[in-house]
């Protein structure tokens, strides 16, 4: 994926700008120098992302923001400097190595499967001036690399067929409404979020998350910590939870291959133990 250049329409401003705080000399005014240069990078590192756009010959004259903002409701972009840890190779003894990493992080709502998401994509942009999407989450539950790339190519071909009236040539047999269902169960979610934490089997993280429950027609259970966080028996809090109870997520653990949220009543503060996430739509 390409990156384009938007930096040089910030030197101008940002030379006026040093000179302006060298004649004063004031530390206040070095230190607004710095704010308004780190939030002239943080833009033109978004912005280079929006207005990129995929090596695909028929998405050439599609940006990222044209896709997204097709496509997903409640677009919203972010740059941050986030971690990346370096994998460990068998028999190792040094700590895995850290690195920087550049990171736009683009947030938005869609359906899937008939239910309304939360979508979260995460693109590491490198000094080179490329980027590439490194992770996906829906409702806070990692994807697999073959899921983020169905759906940014969803994205794109929405927006491609709602510029040209028909879907990319090469997309002609395929449905701008497909399930989004893979059978691929070889490939594992992607579990870092480099925002955040690298979540480890059975650690547990303090959250504070609110939603509701959505039962998606079945019945959802809450567990106990003993067999959710502790291996044990297979134990239950509540039997089964009202769709559309109001929640809040205080803590969060992947084990048995779920993310689970532990989670109170947030209008009456019952506790309803551990569920998975796939039940809970967070606000």
């Amino acid at each position: 994926m390409k990156k384009l250049s938007t930096i040089r329409q910030f030197a101008v401003i940002l030379l006026a700008l040093m000179m302006l705080f060298a004649a004063a000399g004031c530390d206040d005014v070095s230190d607004a120098a710095n704010s308004i240069a780190a939030e002239a990078t943080e833009d033109a590192t978004v912005k280079s992302v929006r207005e990129g756009h995929p090596r695909s010959e028929e998405y050439k004259d599609i940006t990222f923001d044209e896709a997204f903002g097709s496509f997903f409701e409640y677009p919203t972009w972010r740059h941050f400097t986030g971690t990346r840890t370096e994998a460990e190779e068998d028999g190792e003894a040094e700590p895995a190595a850290e690195e920087e990493v550049e990171v736009v992080e683009f947030t938005g709502n869609c359906m899937y499967q008939n239910v309304k998401v939360k979508v979260l994509i995460q693109f590491e942009v490198k000094e080179d001036g490329t980027f590439e999407a490194v992770y996906c989450s829906l409702n806070d539950v990692p994807q697999n690399m073959l899921v983020m790339s169905s759906l940014i190519q969803k994205a794109f071909d929405t927006a491609y067929e709602k510029r040209y009236g028909q879907l990319p040539p090469d997309n002609q047999d395929d449905s701008v409404d497909f399930s989004w269902e893979f059978d691929d169960e070889s490939t594992e979610p992607d579990t870092t979020e480099l925002y955040e934490v690298d979540p480890e089997e059975g650690e547990v993280y303090d959250c504070d998350l609110t939603g509701c429950i959505n039962t998606q027609g079945g019945t959802v259970s809450g567990y106990k910590t003993s067999y959710v966080v502790d291996g044990g028996k297979r134990a239950k809090v509540r039997k089964s939870l009202g769709n559309g109870w109001h929640i809040n997520a205080v803590r969060f653990c992947y084990a048995k291959g779920i993310l689970w949220y532990e989670l109170y009543d947030s209008d009456d503060g019952d506790y309803y133990g551990w569920v998975d996430s796939d039940y809970i739509d967070f606000d």
